[in-house]
């Protein structure tokens, strides 16, 4: 990828979803005296991912939805009739937002020193 793209990759998606017996090596290692770390390791296709401030977020098994119009409508679909299970973001890596209530399931450790902002429940009275 370093030399491909120019870039470093920091996650893996899993090739269909197969985990190696050894979840050891996933996060950091050396391949082909190639060091690399992965700060996260995406499931094959399942469902939306918790927010990476959660306590139910997995660095080494992070869900994902399937890139399809039907996987797509389908979740589109249960945030529009479960809409507290949106996570939502203001796109400043400087704050982490939550819906009003749920701080309790912010994860302190991820948190750190970021500001933590919360949304009103009701999704109609945020302003962009």
């Amino acid at each position: 990828m370093r030399g491909i793209c120019g870039y470093e990759p920091v996650s893996l998606a899993l090739p269909f979803g197969g985990y190696p017996r050894s979840t050891e090596s996933l996060l950091a290692g050396t391949w082909d005296d190639q060091e690399y770390v992965n700060k996260g390791i995406l499931l094959v296709g399942a469902e939306p991912a918790p927010s990476p401030f959660s306590r139910k977020f997995n660095p080494l098994a992070i869900p994902r939805i399937r890139g399809s119009q039907e996987e797509l409508d389908k979740w589109l679909g249960e945030f529009e009739k479960y809409p507290d299970e949106r996570f939502v973001s203001d796109g400043r890596s400087e704050t982490v937002t939550i819906r009003q209530g749920r701080s309790a399931d912010l994860e302190p450790e991820r948190v750190l020193d970021l500001e933590v902002r919360e949304y009103p429940c009701d999704m109609d009275s945020v302003v962009p």
